[in-house]
């Protein structure tokens, strides 16, 4: 298909968040269309087991569009790196891939807010 990199933006505030763009590009570095092809991919869960008393991880293999199994990959690695990525005043970043060297980088920013507090007797 010649999808030589891959990034993808993602942002999150206030107990929601997302996968926003997911830009895929050719050898010569100009934005390509995503394929309409069907892949393989895992899920990851965690369910509670009776027997242990813990959630334990589930992975299910899925068949499905590419785009799904990019935005489903992107989220189980924020839960699994930034759990509660979503959450207060959120986060956003982006994970950009190089294909053919099957290699990538992840830049991903935490937001939060500081108060200062000044007592003072006058």
């Amino acid at each position: 298909y010649g999808i030589w990199r891959v990034i993808i933006a993602y942002d999150g505030c206030g107990d929601s968040g997302c996968i926003g763009d997911i830009t895929l590009y050719g050898a010569d570095d100009k934005p390509m269309p995503m394929p309409e092809m069907q892949v393989k991919y895992t899920t990851q869960s965690r369910v509670y087991c009776d027997k242990t008393k813990r959630y334990e991880p589930k992975r299910t293999l899925c068949f499905g569009p590419l785009r799904d199994a990019i935005q489903i990959w992107c989220y189980d690695l924020l839960e699994e790196h930034f759990g509660g990525w979503e959450n207060d005043g959120g986060s956003d970043g982006t994970i950009e891939l190089n294909v053919p060297l099957k290699t990538g980088h992840w830049e991903h920013n935490t937001h939060y807010t500081e108060t200062s507090t000044d007592v003072r007797e006058v």
